[in-house]
């Protein structure tokens, strides 16, 4: 399948094109990987391995969801492609960083879905996602933002949105949402394009957009659960470089890898432990005092 949503019912599109608005962390912030792309145009170079891919591995492979990530934070940008690679059945075609990108993008590359932030600098994601359906074949849109005003999530509900992910969250979330979005496409197109749906089937499209199991607000912390002087972005952030980089880092490693001091990382870093989402190995050398080498529980 190339090209459009499942509400257009179309498929068609190629090329590829790599640029990129908001983390899962905030505007500016995300719990993603260490491995971000903070390119322009051009082919996406970060790849995915197969072994790495969020699947069940079963029945005949099908042409990958092609995904359009919209984000004008380079390491969230990055940060959201790298979740999406991790997910069987998707593949990210191109990163835009502004609403003029985004469309112009949207229009060469013919996505199937478009993960739209709605803070842009030069314009309202909202309305991006407006002119994006308003299109012959449009494609799907996923509105993945920090704006959490009744007024934004109805915007995106009347303008037509796939779904509305608020920041931040975490990996397993973001995975939960496009595997319900990949399950409900699936469960489209094994309809003939004239067939006619019942109540029962007309019920199960729509319940398969929305994920079961809500993760609570212990499991994804907001602003109001950290404690004082605690970020919600810069939390998700530290938290999903541990989970990127399967394998130990220290506190100056991921410093190093979120930008963030080493003082503010060490102190996520132990918050993450407290909580049970992070755990803390010592690495005893010949001399000297062990280090703290932290990992995703």
């Amino acid at each position: 399948m190339t090209g459009g949503g499942m509400m257009a019912g179309a498929t068609g599109g190629d090329g590829c094109d790599h640029r990129g608005d908001g983390g899962c962390g905030g505007d500016s912030g995300c719990d993603g990987g260490c491995g971000s792309d903070e390119g322009g145009d051009g082919v996406d170079a970060m790849t995915g391995h197969d072994e790495d891919r969020l699947g069940d591995g079963e029945g005949t492979p099908r042409e990958p969801i092609r995904v359009l990530v919209v984000d004008d934070d380079f390491r969230v940008n990055g940060i959201h492609a790298a979740y999406t690679r991790r997910i069987e059945g998707f593949e990210v075609v191109g990163q835009a960083h502004t609403a003029a990108d985004a469309l112009r993008m949207a229009a060469g590359l013919k996505p199937d879905l478009v993960l739209m932030d709605q803070y842009l600098p030069d314009g309202n994601g909202l309305d991006v996602v407006r002119d994006l359906l308003a299109a012959q074949d449009p494609p799907d849109v996923l509105v993945i933002t920090a704006a959490r005003d009744i007024g934004s999530v109805r915007g995106a509900m009347k303008l037509g949105a796939v779904g509305y992910l608020v920041k931040p969250f975490g990996f397993p979330v973001f995975a939960q949402r496009l595997a319900a979005y990949r399950d409900l496409r699936e469960r489209v197109e094994s309809f003939e394009r004239d067939a006619e749906a019942d109540q029962v089937e007309v019920d199960a499209l729509f319940g398969a957009a929305r994920p079961g199991a809500a993760p609570t607000a212990e499991a994804q912390p907001g602003p109001e659960s950290l404690p004082k002087g605690h970020s919600a972005p810069t939390f998700a952030l530290v938290q999903s470089v541990l989970m990127e980089a399967r394998r130990d880092l220290s506190a100056a490693e991921v410093a190093q890898l979120t930008g963030v001091s080493r003082p503010t990382a060490q102190r996520y870093l132990a918050l993450l432990v407290k909580q049970g989402v992070a755990r803390l190995d010592l690495r005893y050398g010949a001399t000297g005092r062990p280090e703290h080498r932290y990992r995703s529980a």
